[in-house]
This record gives C-alpha cells, structure tokens and sequence, in this order.
C-alpha cells in the first residue's frame, strides 16, 4: 500500500496551472531578501490554496465516481483501495457491497498505519464483516480534528492518474452542489489573496505617490480648462459678431429673391394668358379638322362597304373555281389509282418473267463457266496461230524489201553499165534483163486476223499474197500501198 505522505511543491507543479503563473512573473526577477520571503509565503498560501481546490473538486465529483455501484473506483484502483474506500462510505452511511473483497493482514495493518490511535482496531482472527472507521478519541486541537481516513480517501483519489482524466472529459458528470459553492469561495479568495498577497510596502507607496501626482494633476487641468473657458467666450463673442453680419446679407439676398419672385409671377401670368388665347385657336382648328376627317371616313367607309362586295363576288367565283378544281383532282387521283393498280400487275408480271430470265441467264453464266476452260484453250490456240501469221508476213516484207534494194543498186549498176558503152558506142541494144519492179501492196485481206474467218474464198487470197507477194491479187481501188 503506498505511503501517502505530503508531497514536495515541485512535484504538485503540474497540477497547479495558476500557480506557475505566478512561478513565471518573478522567474526571472533578482529578488531582495524582503520580497523573496514575501514571495515564498504567498506561493505557500496560494499553494495550498490551489491544492485544496484540486482536492475539493475531486471531493464533488465523488457521486459520478460511485455510480453504478462504484464501477468507475473498482476499474482504476487497486481491490484493497477499493475495499478501504466502499468501507469507510458505508460507515458514513452509504450501503455498497464489499464482501467479493477479502479483508486481509495487510489491510488492518494499513488501517492502523492511518490512524494508530484507533480504538476499532480489529485483528485478523476477528470474522466480523462490518468495521466501524471512525477515530477513537476526540480531537483536541484544530489538526487533530481531520478524519485521518477521509484524508487518506481524498488522497487516495486525488492522487490517481486514472481517475482525473475521466473526471475532465466527463460530459455533464454529477457533482455535489455544495462542495462547488465551496469551490467557488475558495476561488473568490484565491483571487483576494492574489491581489493582496503579493504587493510590498514600496508598492503601496509607490501607488501612493501615484494617487498624489493625480490629484496635483487634477488641479492642474481644472486651471487649465478655467482658462480654456474664458477663451471659448471670447471666441463665442466674435463669431457672434460674424454670425450678425451674415444674417443682414442673408436678409438682403432673401429681399432680392422676393422682388425676383414678383417679377416671375408676372411673367408667368402673361405667358398663361397667352397660352390660353393659342390653345383656344388650336381647339376652334382642331374641331374644323375632326368634322373634315369625320366626312373623310365616312366616305372610306362606303368605299370599303363597295370593296368588300366586290370581294364577296370574287370569292364566290374564287370558290367555284377551286370546287371545280378539286373535283377534277378528285378524279384524277382516281384514274391515277386505277393506273397504277394496272402497272402494278403489269409490273409483278415483268418482274416474274425477269426472275425467269434471271434464273436461265444464271444457268447459262454456269454453263460458260463449266466451258471456261475450253475457251481459254482455244483462245490461246488463235493467239499462237495470229502470231505465225504476223511473223510469216513479217518475213516476206523483210524479203521483199531486200529484194527491191538488190534490184535497185542492179539497175542503177546496169544503167551505168550501159551508159560507158553509150559513149563508145551509140544506139546500143538494150537488156534482155531490164524488167520493171512489181509493186508491193497490202490490202485489209492481208490482216491475219482474215485468216480465222469463216470466209474461204478470203482466206485463199491472203495466203496466194503471202506466197506470192509479187502477184497482184486484188484491183487498186482495194489495196492501200505501204511501201
């Protein structure tokens, strides 16, 4: 069980905030040997003062602490705090349930430990289950008039790192009124005794010298505004005299003002006679102008009665014309209909008859196909055979040119053959030999492509010119020269 014997003051620091306040002020103050003790004895009171005020709202906090049959005390304590905590409540008069804790050696010898003096006192052997707490012997002076039992209780709560977190973030927690009245004296006082507590005799002088310089002060302003005021009435005497001098101009502006009112009212009651005298002009004119329009519309009025008859009449026609107009549209849709009905069969009948030929053409498409080959092979037995042909008539023209040049340089080798022999002898007979070239001519029955025709007699002659190309075969009329 641990000895709960009066702490240090720095050990308390951190649970006195108010207290550090005052610890900071003169923290960094070099004191006198005076203030020093003066300052040591009001840390002591206010120490004790912020202790007892700690403890005091531990104390009200008490019926929070204790509800739902002391749930919160038998969570953070240990069993024997809690057995020694519910005993000395129920010796006060409160009911609570303390037998699933065993009262043991330890416990009656820490109960002796607090209070020597007990007379109650029971030993271990003794099996009674109610122990009455309460000190043996009355008090004799003011010290030893404090329950050692409730001291230790406090303490046993106040010095609980468990219990005062929970007690702080508690929401609307219940607390004992009266020990909060109590707490709000001691703060009253904590505040006195701040004030008082700590200010020195030389700063009660000190304020006392401040109050006298005050009042000297006052006495001085008092003069002051004494001579401020006599200023302020002569002041308030020349801006009178100001004030005078802007009332007559004010008067001789405002008598201005009225004479020009005058001046305009006259005016304006001339301008108004004459306004009046032009509007009845107008109004004489503008009745001369109503009754002149007024005779203009009704003559536009029976011009408009005349239109719309001639309108009526029109329509009428109008209407005639469209019935006769639709009725012949009427029967035109008809016989359009009637039309259209008869192409319509005329159509599904074409277009039976087209799907027939559609369906033979499709059949023939498949004969083609299936001689496909057969066409090809033929195809390339024309192309093999116009190329012989090209080739052979190919040949003979190289031949035939050939020849005519062979023939030509013999000519003109005879010619000057004959003309030497001339000149040694004249009237010479001429060549067994000379004979005139025949004339080269290709005609369209030359074209190979004749050769694979159907025409025999054609044929025929293509190959004689071939053969013989000398050999004229066709009239002149027919053939086209090349050469």
């Amino acid at each position: 069980m641990p000895n709960f014997s009066p702490r240090s003051i720095l050990e308390d620091l951190n649970m006195d905030d108010e207290f550090m306040e005052v610890f900071d002020r003169y923290k960094e103050r070099e004191l006198d040997p005076a203030e020093m003790d003066l300052k040591i004895q009001a840390d002591r009171v206010i120490y004790v003062i912020n202790r007892c005020l700690a403890k005091l709202y531990i104390l009200a906090h008490l019926p929070f602490l204790l509800k739902n049959d002391a749930e919160l005390l038998r969570k953070y304590m240990k069993p024997m705090e809690v057995l020694f905590v519910l005993e000395l409540l129920n010796s006060w008069g409160t009911n609570f349930n303390t037998s699933r804790y065993e009262k043991t050696f330890e416990y009656y010898e820490y109960l002796k430990e607090i209070d020597p003096k007990n007379g109650n006192y029971i030993p271990l052997s003794t099996k009674q289950s109610d122990t009455t707490l309460r000190p043996s012997a009355a008090p004799k002076d003011a010290f030893e008039a404090t329950d050692p039992y409730i001291a230790n209780m406090i303490d046993l709560l106040f010095y609980n790192k468990c219990l005062q977190p929970v007690i702080k973030t508690a929401k609307n927690p219940r607390v004992d009124r009266n020990i909060m009245s109590i707490i709000k004296q001691f703060q009253e006082l904590r505040e006195i005794a701040k004030k008082t507590l700590y200010v020195t005799g030389d700063e009660e002088e000190a304020l006392d010298k401040e109050l006298r310089r005050a009042f000297k002060s006052n006495d001085l302003l008092a003069a002051i505004i004494d001579d401020l005021k006599e200023e302020l009435e002569k002041q308030r005497k020349e801006l009178g005299d100001q004030l005078n001098e802007k009332v007559k101009i004010f008067e001789m502006y405002h008598e201005k003002m009225e004479n020009i009112k005058e001046d305009f009212q006259q005016q304006y009651s001339n301008i108004l006679h004459e306004s009046e005298k032009i509007m009845m002009h107008k109004s004489n004119e503008s009745e001369i102008r109503q009754a002149e329009l007024a005779e203009d519309a009704k003559k536009l009025i029976a011009q408009y009665e005349t239109l719309l008859d001639d309108h009526l009449n029109q329509e009428k026609i109008s209407r005639s014309k469209r019935f006769k107009a639709e009725t012949q549209l009427q029967n035109w849709l008809t016989k359009f209909d009637q039309d259209i009905g008869d192409k319509q069969g005329q159509y599904e009948k074409l277009k039976q008859e087209y799907d027939e030929k559609k369906a033979e053409t499709e059949k023939l498409e498949e004969l083609l196909e299936e001689q496909e080959d057969e066409y090809i092979s033929l195809m390339e037995e024309k192309r093999v055979e116009e190329e012989r042909i090209y080739n052979e008539m190919a040949y003979h023209l190289l031949i035939n040119r050939a020849a005519r040049k062979i023939q030509r340089y013999w000519r003109a080798y005879r010619e000057r053959r004959a003309k030497r022999k001339g000149k040694k002898g004249k009237g010479g007979k001429k060549s067994r030999f000379e004979f005139k070239a025949p004339r080269i001519i290709v005609t369209r029955t030359s074209d190979p492509n004749v050769a694979l025709g159907t025409d025999k007699k054609i044929k025929q002659h293509v190959f004689e010119s071939l053969s013989n190309p000398n050999s004229e075969v066709f009239t002149k009329k027919e053939s086209t020269p090349i050469f």
